[in-house]
């Protein structure tokens, strides 16, 4: 084939993996993100239209309760608010923000950051921006995996890294930090190859260019680092003095490392202070998040994509390899994410808080789904040395990706946001209820209750709604109350006395007295779910807070069932009244039989609090 007509094939299969993976990356309709991706979905709007980097008018943020009490904004040394967070991603995307502060602004729609309604809009960009940049990744990923294996297999192996991994979930719905960095650790891939075969004339340029997309990755992710000082070695040791393009292209690095100078008075930013307190360097924190990385039934990457167990026969194939120069940058490149394991098998939030799935495991995705090229391109081979014959090995391929594929299926159209209206969907259904998984990590164990689970109950009850909106199923709601108890079952006394701004467990016992089924939080339908209320009121009678005990599994008439809660203990310290009933979430309060469970609650201060003025 004319190579003129080559690269116009190549561009337009680029292009039309772009368009389906975006396509299918917006079909949910919502935005998947968190606190963290929020300082980077402001930072081109705030410059544009405020013109400062300061973040100082967010002290002025009306409602999005994100933006409050800055979580991921801080206070500076030098006296502004800034972002907690690497402000790479808000560098690599800004061409697109300017595109979307354009287009706010030739449609006459206010931008005004502090204002809640601006969060439909930032939601929006945020998402489409992830879709974008996501989008691209997988482009450029089919182009990595082209310079050596057939369409076919690079087609397959695109679709995993796409699809089956949490590109589809974490990279493509929010701005996370792992997409930017996937993008720019790919966009490096792309330009070292072509130097090897380009022209001493262009191979400078590609070289430049490598050297941009890696200078950029230490101010995107910190931890990826360790691929900007892999391939930075790489680069040296293939082409000595020709690597000068390599180092200009590094001063993209300037940008962000000047950032952190500016406002945090140190090179590794905000998250420089918290290095100490995350990191511990045990065997027993090691084994820990090993074994909760790769197979806990909430976060482990082998449960949630195990089609990436076809990497290992790869790399075993790509080291016999070594010495041909693709697989020496293929190496280098492993090499580096394979440290960036390590690290967080060190880091005491391995779970990286709340998310779906393996959210940190997506750092090392673009190198664990291209040495699946190598198994499928020597099938036959690995076939007969590793897993018998070859009708057995694609049976198993074939189901450990369906079933890859399907936990991202479940991870982006699953659990609903549960407010009418939203675009956004932060994956806390789980981690928040009915224990805040942060705080009760035994719950990363829990194999009946796991995310994988709850999601598809949630998708299930989408597709097939139980009848919880019916009148005569309303009709049939009637419960008691048992008992109402602290963490070991121990009925509460007359008088519930806690320290302010802690929180209480509380557990109940109640009995299903009517005609209807009873759903707890397994059944995920947000709507419809049983659960205990705790109001708390003054003295005076009127309302001050009410927090949830939630049922646990279903409930038919007749039975009994425990539920679980935190009752926060953040009101005043002085003395309040506690009342315990039950509601059918989003229906209704339930008539509710021995409703006389009411205490005296008294909060106190802690030692170190400081007087009232």
């Amino acid at each position: 084939m004319p190579v003129h007509c080559a690269c116009t094939l190549a561009i337009l299969e680029f292009v039309a993996i772009l368009l389906v993976s975006s396509f299918i990356y917006l079909a949910n309709g919502i935005t998947i993100g968190s606190g963290d991706t929020v300082p980077n979905t402001l930072l081109a709007f705030n410059l544009l239209e405020y013109h400062t980097l300061h973040f100082d008018i967010m002290r002025q943020a009306e409602i999005p309760s994100m933006l409050r009490p800055y979580g991921f904004f801080v206070e500076a040394a030098n006296g502004h608010l800034t972002s907690h967070y690497p402000i790479g991603p808000a560098i690599v995307t800004f061409p697109l923000y300017l595109l979307f502060y354009l287009y706010l602004k030739l449609t006459g729609t206010p931008l005004n950051l502090v204002d809640g309604s601006f969060d439909t809009y930032r939601l929006l960009f945020e998402k489409l921006a992830a879709t974008i940049t996501t989008a691209l990744s997988v482009g450029l990923f089919y182009l990595v995996s082209r310079v050596q294996f057939s369409r076919g297999i690079s087609l397959v192996t695109t679709a995993i890294f796409a699809f089956a991994t949490n590109t589809w979930v974490t990279s493509s719905q929010g701005l996370w930090q792992h997409g930017i960095s996937n993008l720019m650790t790919l966009s490096a891939w792309v330009c070292l190859l072509r130097s090897h075969q380009a022209v001493p004339r262009y191979r400078l340029l590609w070289l430049g260019l490598a050297g941009g997309a890696v200078g950029l990755l230490p101010s995107i992710r910190p931890t990826s680092s360790i691929v900007t000082i892999a391939l930075l070695v790489y680069v040296v040791a293939k082409y000595r003095w020709q690597a000068m393009p390599f180092f200009v292209g590094l001063l993209s690095a300037v940008p962000g490392l000047a950032w952190n100078w500016y406002y945090f008075g140190n090179l590794s930013g905000g998250y420089g202070s918290i290095v100490g307190s995350v990191y511990r360097f045990t065997a027993s924190q090691f084994l820990e998040s090993l074994a909760g990385l790769l197979i806990s039934p909430s976060r482990g990457l082998l449960l949630f994509s195990p089609i990436v167990i076809f990497a290992i026969p790869g790399l075993v194939i790509a080291f016999r390899h070594r010495h041909q120069p693709h697989e020496q940058l293929l190496l280098c490149l492993s090499s580096s994410h394979f440290l960036i394991f390590i690290t967080y098998c060190f880091y005491t939030i391995w779970w990286a808080g709340h998310c779906y799935g393996p959210r940190f495991m997506t750092d090392v995705l673009p190198t664990l789904c291209y040495l699946i090229n190598y198994t499928l391109a020597e099938g036959t081979v690995v076939s007969r040395r590793w897993l018998g014959e070859t009708p057995r090995l694609s049976l198993l391929f074939s189901v450990l990706l369906a079933f890859s594929v399907l936990t991202q299926v479940l991870g982006t159209f699953g659990l609903a946001s549960g407010a009418a209206g939203r675009r956004s969907l932060t994956p806390n259904v789980w981690n928040e209820v009915p224990l805040d998984v942060d705080v009760h990590r035994s719950r990363l164990w829990d194999f009946q209750d796991n995310q994988i689970r709850r999601h598809a109950n949630a998708l299930l009850h989408r597709l097939v709604k139980p009848p919880v909106h019916k009148p005569d199923y309303q009709r049939g709601l009637r419960a008691k109350l048992v008992q109402v108890g602290n963490q070991q079952g121990v009925p509460l006394s007359p008088i519930v006395t806690g320290t302010y701004q802690t929180g209480a467990l509380l557990t109940a016992i109640v009995e299903n007295v009517g005609t209807s089924r009873w759903y707890g939080y397994n059944a995920a339908l947000g709507q419809g779910e049983t659960r205990v209320r705790a109001s708390v009121f003054t003295l005076a009678g009127e309302k001050f807070a009410e927090s949830w005990l939630y049922l646990s599994s279903s409930v038919a008439p007749g039975q009994t069932g425990s539920a679980i809660g935190v009752l926060p203990l953040i009101f005043p310290p002085g003395s309040y009244y506690l009342a315990f009933d039950l509601i059918a979430d989003g229906i209704g309060d339930m008539p509710t039989e021995n409703s006389n469970f009411a205490y005296e609650l008294r909060i106190v201060a802690p030692a170190n609090l400081p007087p009232s003025n």
